[in-house]
């Protein structure tokens, strides 16, 4: 914010640079934290600077920075650094303060993701120094060590369930897989090419299998290597035991995902690769110093800044791989293409992004290469891309197919509940909801539709019931408690709406729509004070918030502060400002201040936006009728097809015809409303009451308006009031045919 650096983009990206911004930070910090670490380690800054320099530029890195997710990874790497610094810090001088840094570390480097290996990375630091740890070393190292078990063990607790489905889907001896993994990450930091965002294991996995044999060589001259050099220096050991440490709870020895493994796994234990690899290439450059003298500096340096550019430019290309889901996908069809599930990903990758004749393309070559066990799968892809393109009937048959394919897989039934949803099969949209719940009992994306459905339909208990399902699975699901409190408020329970918004409010104070809920709680409860602090603070967080707006102006005008209900409106007017059902209030508000000019305005500026609306033509001539602009008026009512629906119309009609003198015209206009029941919407008949009333106190001289008054207060079963109405009818218009008219209505 001190520098400017906020989004200013929108879009389900908006402001997605500024956590890229931190993770390229976050990797510069540990880079920096590398050379720390390693001058520690071996006193050597060259080394140091070497190994910190090959840890930023190596492509092993690029996934964790550029998958904004990966902040988990350089976070706890960052603390993991810090703990190593901060015990060697305190060993070298043991003081209170020190040790609660190092317990804090420790607990901030757990806190954003496991470190398990961070005891055995401790314990390298007096072996490298070629220290003997003393007692109050391992007194200190035990607590560490007891943490970061602690830790481990409720990691394990909480993801039993992920174990068992990965352990599942890899069924070939595990030893085999750790086998490709280490070998994966060794050839990788060697030569970084064929970089994925995901290494799926393989179908079939057999030692004699070429990829084994071919591992399995890889890892056993990596480890007669080390043998070997442990004649000649420790530093290989060394690094390799910090590899081995850090990469070890990753390796799929009890599998965690279903994959061999992952660029991202190898952030942290990478550095003892570098080590060992900073270590190598100064050697080598001394070496060659001393044999051929200080010629060859500048060949050799020259050579190492064209293989750092060189892993610059690998790092740039991978980090592409993640620019988006479509490119992630991509890249696993280029390196796995015979793999069952790459098109189909690929698919849901360009439907999400509003490809979706892409996704359908996609997901048809999915279903050649594996017909029989992705047809349900992609089926549904292809289904909701057809939806998205408008082709129900053709999305609604995809969708059957796919359960016919997979009877038990319960996204279907979801998803198909959505389209019949979608084109008003309300009753089959709730059984197949239903279905999927059956199947999946956690799934919310099926709990949270059907429990709405129930709520259309006026099942509320069943509404209420599934609501509170949703909130056993996620406490914190918004949608579910703004649903419950507005069911609150429909059942007239309104200190149990306001506890339960109070409530939501309370972990998310910046929801506008729980505010709105909550100040018209208050309103019902004639806490009008509280309603308008409400109303208020939910426009200081959505300054385009209608309701709460219009909500808040009516308060203002009760308090008979129309100035200040205007403004409110004014302020809404340019967000708004073809919004129908915002511009109906407004016109409610222009006529209770007696301003029908203003909504007028506002109304022909919309038309002149939308001018195929119907609706909004509609209650455009209404609007201007009301101003008593019946000219322009009756000129859009003519443009109106007679067969088009519109409710306001007939109001419209009758309010030009009084002014024109032509009761003949509004007569029969108030019966077509009349006979609208139940099509007719609710509030047509208070309006056109109240446009009467209105219309008779600015002509006093017309009888007309107080003849249809009665003919409406007659529909209501109103006859006392309609004798009054017809009484001053008659009063103003004396005549025989008057008196015929009103014997005629009321006998």
């Amino acid at each position: 914010g001190a520098f400017g650096l906020r989004p200013t983009t929108i879009g389900p990206h908006a402001g997605a640079w500024v956590f890229h911004l931190t993770n390229v930070v976050l990797h510069a910090l540990n880079a920096a934290l590398v050379l720390l670490v390693m001058k520690r380690f071996t006193g050597r800054l060259a080394v140091a600077v070497a190994a910190a320099v090959l840890f930023a530029v190596h492509p092993l890195a690029a996934e964790p920075i550029a998958w904004l997710n990966g902040r988990m990874m350089m976070l706890s790497t960052c603390f993991t650094l810090l703990t190593v610094l901060a015990f060697d810090r305190w060993d070298s001088k043991p003081t209170a303060p020190r040790a609660g840094w190092v317990v804090l570390c420790c607990l901030l480097a757990h806190m954003s993701k496991i470190s398990v290996a961070l005891p055995v990375l401790i314990a390298l630091c007096p072996f490298a120094q070629y220290r003997r740890p003393v007692k109050r070393w391992w007194v200190m190292w035990a607590v560490v060590a007891v943490i970061t078990g602690g830790f481990t063990w409720l990691n394990i607790e909480t993801s039993s369930e992920m174990f068992e489905i990965a352990e599942g889907e890899m069924e070939a001896p595990k030893i085999l897989y750790v086998l490709l993994a280490l070998a994966q990450y060794f050839r990788q930091y060697v030569v970084p090419i064929g970089l994925s965002v995901w290494y799926p294991p393989p179908a079939e996995l057999g030692w004699t299998d070429p990829a084994v044999l071919s591992a399995a060589v890889t890892v056993l001259l990596v480890g007669v290597l080390t043998l070997v050099s442990m004649k000649r220096t420790r530093v290989v050991v060394l690094g390799m035991l910090w590899f081995m440490a850090a990469v070890f709870p990753t390796l799929p020895i009890v599998p965690a995902r279903r994959a061999v493994g992952a660029d991202r796994y190898v952030y942290l234990p990478k550095i003892g690769l570098a080590w060992i690899a900073a270590t190598a290439l100064i050697a080598l450059y001394g070496y060659a110093a001393r044999r051929m003298g200080k010629s060859c500096r500048m060949p050799l340096l020259a050579g190492a800044v064209v293989i750092a550019a060189v892993f610059v430019g690998v790092s740039w290309e991978t980090q592409g791989y993640h620019r988006n889901d479509i490119t992630a996908a991509l890249r696993n069809i280029q390196t796995n293409p015979d793999f069952p599930g790459v098109y189909k990903q690929a698919a849901w990758a360009y439907h999400r992004n509003g490809e979706y004749e892409n996704a359908i393309e996609i997901a048809a070559e999915e279903m050649s290469r594996h017909p029989a066990e992705m047809a349900c799968e992609v089926l549904q892809v292809v289904g909701m891309s057809q939806f998205r393109l408008g082709r129900h009937e053709e999305a609604l048959a995809s969708l059957q197919m796919a359960i016919e394919a997979d009877p038990d897989f319960g996204k279907c039934y979801s998803r198909l509940a959505k389209i019949q949803r979608h084109v008003g099969r309300t009753d089959e949209a709730i059984a197949n909801y239903e279905r999927a719940v059956e199947i999946m009992p956690f799934y919310n994306p099926a709990l949270l539709p059907l429990a709405s459905l129930y709520r259309s339909v006026g099942r509320l208990d069943d509404a209420i019931r599934t609501f509170n399902e949703v909130l056993q699975n996620n406490a914190y699901d918004v949608d579910a408690h703004l649903d419950l409190a507005e069911i609150d408020i429909q059942r007239q329970r309104y200190p149990e709406a306001v506890d339960r918004l109070t409530k939501l409010l309370g972990w998310m104070p910046e929801n506008a729509i729980a505010r709105t809920n909550l100040g018209a709680a208050y309103v019902a409860l004639g806490k009008i004070p509280e309603a308008v602090d409400a109303y208020t603070v939910a426009l200081m967080h959505d300054p385009r918030n209608a309701t709460a707006a219009v909500n808040l102006a009516n308060l203002y005008l009760y308090r008979n502060d129309a100035q200040e209900a205007l403004r409110l409106y004014d302020s809404q007017m340019p967000y708004h400002d073809t919004d129908l059902g915002f511009l109906i209030a407004h016109h409610d508000f222009a006529l209770a201040i007696d301003r029908a000019d203003l909504t007028a305005a506002a109304f022909i500026k919309a038309y002149n936006k939308a001018p195929t609306d119907v609706d909004l033509r509609s209650w455009t001539a209404y609007a201007l009728a009301q101003a008593g602009d019946c000219k322009r008026a009756a000129l859009l009512l003519k443009q109106i097809p007679p067969a088009a629906p519109s409710a306001v119309r007939p109001l419209a009609a009758v309010l030009i015809a009084l002014v024109d003198d032509a009761p003949e015209t509004a007569i029969p206009a108030v019966e077509g409303l009349l006979k609208m029941t139940p099509l007719r919407p609710p509030d047509v008949m208070e309006r056109l009451t109240a446009d009467l009333q209105r219309l008779a106190a600015r002509h006093p001289e017309n009888p007309w308006p107080h003849f249809l008054t009665a003919r409406l207060l007659l529909a209501q079963d109103d006859q006392a009031h309609a004798r009054l109405a017809l009484d001053e009818f008659t009063r103003l218009c004396p005549s025989d045919d008057c008196r015929n008219r009103a014997a005629e209505l009321l006998p």
